[in-house]
């Protein structure tokens, strides 16, 4: 099998109960999308932004029945799964770690080569541009892989002192008005302040907490105990560059005290 295939609940399908194998899954490159002006008497354009459509693939089958009559409840099957309506996930078998959701592109028809095999390929769209990774930083799937950048320095996304490292391995920046990134923070402090050196952004928390109370970002909430605090804080957000550490510094807090980053890597 060249590929998995999931729900967006995690569970993967078993393709041979269709009949089916994954032969091959093409991947297309990024689509860009230029925004641009001209000026009156002025040659060529001036480029504003470049953007990405969603993300553009193919899927191969082969899809064998037991005999002709089978053949026919297997197509019906097959097109109930593929129906175009319901997303989920592919999986490169070469690239274990990413996955990509999508949906059918297209209509599609089996191409019959005999009484009870038959070949077909999907076109698939994902509304993004990028793939994410498996699990998240605080949960891993089995298939993911962080890596050791370095031998000083390995890649953790828990802490307890003041001052810390944050690796994204992925080809994008985590915006949490974009990308889920929840950050929490349980433990003492007065005037909590947290900053990325590496980004320039800065959370500040106009109150206290005590031991057992706990602050998370998660996305662009900001929350003690499940409660908003919004309207007591800078109404920052604190975002993650694409690729490299993010260097982060603490004040405020009083140990002992835990900070965590739970986020997905997205590819290109």
């Amino acid at each position: 099998m060249m590929f998995y295939i999931e729900t967006l609940d995690g569970i993967r399908f078993d393709l041979k109960q269709y009949g089916l194998r994954g032969l091959k899954l093409e991947m297309d490159s990024l689509s860009p999308r230029h925004d641009t002006t001209t000026v009156d008497s002025m040659d060529g354009h001036i480029d504003i932004e470049t953007t990405y459509e969603g993300r553009t693939m193919r899927a191969s089958f082969l899809m064998e029945a037991k005999n002709r009559v089978d053949y026919h409840f297997s197509r019906s099957k097959i097109f109930r799964l593929f129906n175009a309506k319901t997303k989920f996930y592919i999986i490169d078998k070469f690239e274990p770690k990413k996955r990509w959701k999508v949906r059918t592109a297209t209509r599609f028809t089996p191409e019959r080569i005999n009484h009870n095999v038959g070949l077909f390929t999907l076109d698939l769209i994902s509304s993004s541009p990028y793939a994410e990774s498996m699990g998240t930083t605080l949960n891993p799937s089995y298939t993911d892989g962080y890596l050791q950048v370095s031998s000083n320095e390995p890649v953790q996304y828990t802490f307890n002192q003041s001052t810390f490292k944050v690796w994204n391995e992925g080809d994008v920046k985590i915006d949490p008005c974009r990308f889920p990134l929840k950050i929490t923070f349980d433990g003492a402090s007065n005037n909590l302040y947290i900053r990325n050196i590496t980004t320039g952004d800065v959370w500040l928390y106009n109150g206290s907490t005590v031991e057992g109370d706990v602050i998370t970002l998660d996305g662009i909430r900001s929350l003690k105990n499940g409660f908003s605090i919004f309207k007591d804080t800078n109404k920052k957000l604190i975002k993650l560059v694409e690729k490299g550490w993010n260097e982060f510094e603490i004040f405020g807090a009083t140990s002992p005290f835990t900070i965590s980053f739970d986020f997905r890597f997205y590819y290109i």
